[in-house]
């Protein structure tokens, strides 16, 4: 029976598989083959031999820039065919576990053997639990188009250092340099190089907020008394600004002084300039 299951299962992905409404695509104008066979004499071994046999500068840039367009295009194609692939089999997998769940369900409705239902319930259980282990484990059911995603943006990325090394002559970026770009191009189109760049863009942004918080915990720190003292004498009562007593400690800051300096300093770990201003303060009649 329950290869009677899997054999159910394959039948329906088979056959939804060729929906393209279920796969979210349209059919492309060639088979994957028959679209790279279109670029094949450019994407051979023989191509890169070929153009370092040519001398002429114009000749070797011409050679290159044909080498790299039908690779990139040779790296689309398949790039297209994977994802077409592994979002349809996501989709069409999920569709007929579900399906056959439903079919064994209603047959064990239908059964009158006591025993035959017990057999149907539980194998239509195994059929969903099959689709919840495929969905979590191996296509990444809800996380999917965010990986495609980021596929996509650091595609992108990539495409645009090649294109700006095609505009420079052969000798500024030779074929060599290219071919490692475009390694990075195709890199760049795998659920490992996308899982990456999630990882290390988690990371940067990681840094950032830890910079900012500790950033924040310096000022928290550095707001000893003096600054409290500061900022007792600038604020009145109702919390709002003394003017009177902010112009006094900008004089005492010292020409053209500014409100952001004094709060730069008041807020500042500098105890020298805090004191010295108090200093000046209490020197002109002011009692903090």
């Amino acid at each position: 029976m329950r290869q009677v299951i899997f054999a159910m299962l394959g039948v329906a992905a088979i056959g939804l598989g060729g929906c393209q409404s279920l796969q979210g695509y349209p059919a492309p104008l060639e088979t994957p083959k028959q679209a790279l066979a279109l670029v094949q004499a450019d994407t051979r071994p023989a191509a890169v031999t070929a153009y370092d046999g040519i001398t002429d500068p114009a000749l070797r840039r011409t050679k290159r820039d044909q080498i790299v367009r039908a690779r990139l295009y040779a790296i689309d194609v398949n790039y297209d065919d994977f994802v077409r692939t592994v979002s349809g089999q996501q989709k069409t997998f999920a569709i007929g576990a579900d399906l056959v769940s439903a079919g064994l369900t209603g047959a064990a409705t239908l059964a009158k053997s006591a025993t035959t239902k017990t057999h149907l319930t539980t194998y239509a259980s195994a059929a969903l639990g099959v689709r919840s282990t495929v969905d979590k484990e191996l296509f990444y059911s809800k996380t999917l188009p965010a990986v495609v995603s980021q596929m996509d943006a650091s595609r992108k990325a990539v495409l645009a250092k090649i294109a700006e090394g095609l505009a420079k002559p052969d000798g500024d970026y030779p074929l060599v340099a290219a071919l490692a770009d475009l390694q990075d191009y195709y890199t760049a189109g795998t659920l490992n190089g996308a899982l990456n760049q999630i990882a290390k863009d988690a990371g940067v942004k990681a840094q950032a907020a830890e910079d900012r918080i500790a950033k924040v915990t310096t000022i928290a720190t550095a707001y000893d008394d003096p600054s409290r003292k500061l900022s007792a004498y600038w604020r009145k009562a109702d919390g709002s600004y003394d003017s009177a007593h902010e112009a006094k400690m900008l004089a005492c800051l010292g020409p053209g002084a500014t409100t952001l300096q004094l709060t730069n300093l008041i807020h500042g770990d500098s105890a020298t300039q805090k004191n010295a201003l108090i200093a000046c303060l209490t020197a002109a009649g002011e009692k903090l």
